[in-house]
């Protein structure tokens, strides 16, 4: 274990979930999110309770004492990751929200700025592109690079052409009864396909 956070957020409805006194809990869960430090303030400030929470854990099959040290050698067992699974998810849905919110005006600047012949803005709304994107990673594989580099290419098979015909920023992630055309620039991206701007029916009709 190397964090050396001191906070913890416990979830109670895993607690309850658990049968565990609010104490044990405590420790499974900075064992679990390898929190050494706030594990050691703990183990210091009652070492005894600490000693026998450990091995109540253990007998119990929470968690799997590997060695002496206390803090170090400790690590959890399948029943405790069965029991935090759910709780991966969320946090990771809420990291993967915030990370996205942080780079997806820098997305939608690919895209020129102006609008089409009919007056919407190329780089569309920015709540809907949130929104979209936000969805699209979670249900792709694409790293960020991979979807810059897509949307990327897509703008550029348009650019020679006045961008007619392009799709807005946000229908381009998706768009109903159309699909994902990013996910479709994306494979391509990932496949190494090249595409030059003057093929298929770029910029001739609304893809």
């Amino acid at each position: 274990m190397s964090e050396s956070r001191t906070d913890v957020t416990l979830n109670f409805r895993l607690m309850i979930e658990s049968r565990l006194h609010i104490w044990n809990f405590t420790i499974l869960t900075l064992v679990f999110e390898k929190n050494a430090t706030s594990l050691e303030i703990l183990r210091e400030y009652d070492p005894q309770s600490y000693g026998t929470s450990l091995h109540y854990l253990q007998q119990m099959k929470w968690i799997k004492i590997t060695g002496e040290d206390p803090v170090k050698d400790v690590e959890t067992r399948q029943k405790a990751e069965d029991l935090f699974k759910n709780l991966i998810k969320v946090k990771k849905r809420l990291v993967t929200e915030k990370e996205i919110a942080n780079w997806v005006d820098e997305w939608r600047n690919i895209f020129p700025v102006g609008s089409n012949d009919v007056g919407y803005r190329y780089r569309g709304n920015n709540l809907e592109c949130l929104t979209k994107m936000i969805t699209f990673v979670r249900s792709h594989d694409y790293t960020k690079e991979e979807i810059f580099k897509a949307t990327d290419n897509y703008v550029k098979k348009f650019a020679l052409k006045n961008y007619k015909y392009m799709m807005q920023a946000h229908y381009f992630i998706h768009k109903k009864d159309v699909g994902s055309t990013l996910s479709s620039e994306c494979e391509m991206v990932r496949e190494g396909v090249q595409v030059n701007s003057g093929e298929g029916n770029y910029g001739n009709e609304v893809i």
